[in-house]
């Protein structure tokens, strides 16, 4: 009696008599299992059976495990030989273990499935863990997928079509306070969206968008109003023609103009009302940035006015030329 274990796991009595040799044994593996017989690998006690013509009788009482032979193409290793040159691989062509079949680790269900189906066939004991729905037949794996399971539609026409009428009414409650959650959920999340569209589109009326522009140009003409200092100090950079910078920036040079007195002529216009831009306050940007430019240039002006008669030193060699006359004191009589 031989004792052959197949791919799948599933063990098969054979009389040895009936199997004289190797070619015997794999023609009736492929007989009964239906496998072609150049895809059998046979081994016993960890040592592969050859064809020579040994008979099988040292066998009896063993164990034969069947594998299948797998007939590769020769290739470097680097891709599929049947992936063509030229040629996009696809997701059915990739390598990895999907790529030997597509339902080996893609579902996990039916992952789960073949594995308890292969585990029954070999007589293994199959352990259930998770909570199980006796109306619905089926198992759950977690139990908070069991707990919305059961406020659920399928839940209830299961409940239903057993004729359990008082579980199908609580059942129908908790459905109906489920939508009802999840239609408040989603009219809140719906409420936010518009509120911030809105938030974002609603623009200011006119009537607000214009005052806010008179605010505006009101608080400019008030800045340009305002005085400006006595003192203006200004940085100019000076370069020397005649120095050699070499690359380098030569330091700024501070120029301090100081402030003068103010022209009488020019204060007495501002006094009398003439249009002047000393008296008017400086309205426009231009003047206000000229105003020690201008003015207090022609005041400087006048200060240091000469006569005409002291142009050519005329006045200073009169004065020189005339004779110096004594201090008169008169004597009380």
């Amino acid at each position: 009696m031989l004792f052959i274990q197949l791919p799948g796991g599933k063990c098969r009595a054979v009389n040895a008599r009936a199997c004289p040799d190797v070619n015997a044994l794999k023609m009736l593996i492929a007989e009964r299992e239906g496998i072609p017989e150049h895809e059998l690998r046979l081994s016993a006690d960890g040592k592969p059976l050859l064809h020579d013509g040994r008979s099988l009788a040292f066998l009896d009482g063993a164990m034969v495990r069947v594998a299948l032979r797998l007939l590769g193409g020769g290739g470097d290793g680097d891709q599929p030989d049947w992936t063509e040159r030229g040629k996009v691989m696809t997701s059915s062509k990739k390598r990895g273990p999907d790529a030997r079949a597509p339902d080996w680790h893609g579902d996990t269900a039916k992952y789960a499935a073949k594995m308890e189906h292969e585990k029954r066939e070999r007589g293994e004991l199959v352990v259930a863990i998770g909570p199980f729905c006796v109306p619905c037949g089926k198992r759950f794996a977690k139990q908070t997928v069991y707990d919305a399971h059961l406020s659920g539609t399928k839940h209830l026409k299961a409940l239903e079509r057993l004729g359990r009428t008082e579980e199908a009414m609580v059942c129908r409650l908790d459905v109906e306070a489920k939508k009802r959650k999840m239609d408040a959920l989603e009219a809140k999340r719906e409420a936010e969206r518009n509120f911030s569209a809105k938030k974002v589109v609603v623009e200011a009326p006119d009537d607000e968008a214009a005052r806010r522009k008179a605010e505006r140009e009101e608080k400019l003409r008030q800045r340009a109003m305002m005085p400006m200092p006595k003192t203006v100090a200004a940085a100019s950079v000076y370069v020397d023609p005649n120095e050699q910078s070499e690359g380098e920036e030569p330091p700024p040079r501070v120029e301090v103009v100081q402030p003068v007195a103010a022209d009488p002529a020019v204060l007495a216009e501002a006094a009398a009302g003439v249009d002047s831009s000393y008296g008017k306050g400086m309205q426009d940007a231009t003047e206000r940035t000229n105003r020690f430019t201008s003015t207090d240039k022609a005041a400087i002006h006048r200060s240091l006015a000469v006569a005409p008669a002291d142009w050519f030193g005329v006045g200073i060699h009169a004065a020189a030329a005339e004779p110096e006359l004594p201090a008169h004191n008169p004597q009380p009589s």
